[in-house]
């Protein structure tokens, strides 16, 4: 699933999350052009931007 939005700074914010069985976990995270993400082992980010 994804999340949009947020408050003050964090308005253009886009997380994407899985579901479990009784949580919510965050996968990756967006600010305004940017996608950041963080894959197994879970060592590093990668960054992608979407503006150019």
């Amino acid at each position: 699933m994804a999340f949009y939005g947020g408050y003050g700074e964090e308005q253009d914010r886009l997380v994407h999350a899985e579901l479990a069985e009784t949580s919510v976990k965050q996968t990756d995270v967006g600010r305004g052009s940017r996608i950041y993400v963080q894959a197994e082992p879970f060592t590093e980010w990668g960054v992608f931007d979407l503006s150019s």
